[in-house]
């Protein structure tokens, strides 16, 4: 903010606040755990005569966690509360500065897995996502010129392009016959090609694409193991292909 005339709140916030939930305080709502939540805030909550800019942090300046999502733009806060049974306070800071900050901002660095890439003063983050990666958090943090330090936490929901749903665990009793119809809506696109690979069970367990049923009977002397393999499917015309994770849990157990 500047130092003269800086914005000035310019509404009642407790009016806002009480459309996510009973108020413990003017500025405090109180919201249940796994609860979905949002807060709107009026445009003019803030008086200045100049164009401002919006930021949110924690009270500790601290960047939002990845539960709580803030739109500049709206002023509007969703997100869902975390599942605990455990009393948890968490302090919100809306921030409104009349001000540019890009001058003042100097080393501006990343916390990201290898297959991102981090832009520096550009702030972009291109990357391919790895197909067996489903969410993740990332971390950037910038210092300005005065030595503070702010750092914001970005949620990624990756999105497969062939893939709708997930498998998840398959059991299998050793010795006995194994057979199960996959639900066709797995697969978020109907021209795909499903091949999979059972690694070390390639052996014992077999795929029907026509039927899309896996089908097979495990030796009952092979030793109980979880069995990681995958689902390819791939485009009719061969221009997309993803891999997607399945787990034979315990991988063949013994009745």
């Amino acid at each position: 903010m500047s130092k003269d005339n800086s914005p000035r709140v310019n509404a009642n916030i407790s009016q806002a606040l009480s459309a996510a939930g009973p108020l413990s305080g003017p500025n405090t709502v109180a919201i249940k755990a796994s609860q979905d939540f949002e807060v709107s805030f009026p445009s003019d909550v803030f008086d200045s005569d100049s164009k401002l800019s919006y930021f949110a942090t924690l009270s500790d300046h601290t960047s939002l966690p990845a539960w709580i999502s803030f739109d500049p733009s709206l002023l509007h806060f969703t997100g869902t509360t975390p599942p605990t049974s455990i009393l948890q306070y968490f302090g919100i800071l809306l921030i409104a500065s009349d001000t540019p900050d890009d001058r003042d901002i100097q080393s501006p660095s990343a916390d990201l897995p290898d297959w991102l890439a981090f832009g520096g003063n550009s702030f972009d983050v291109p990357g391919t996502a790895p197909s067996e990666l489903s969410s993740q958090d990332l971390t950037i943090s910038t210092k300005d010129i005065y030595g503070d330090l702010a750092q914001h936490t970005v949620h990624l929901n990756v999105v497969s392009e062939s893939f709708s749903g997930t498998v998840g665990t398959l059991n299998i009793t050793m010795g006995e016959l194994f057979k199960v119809q996959l639900p066709q809506p797995i697969l978020a696109k109907d021209d795909e090609v499903v091949t999979v690979d059972f690694t070390t069970l390639v052996v014992h367990m077999h795929f029907n694409p026509t039927t899309f049923t896996i089908f097979g009977t495990v030796s009952e002397d092979m030793s109980p193991q979880v069995v990681q393999c995958s689902m390819a499917a791939t485009s009719k015309y061969g221009s997309l292909k993803e891999s997607h994770g399945v787990e034979w849990g315990e991988g063949a157990q013994s009745a």
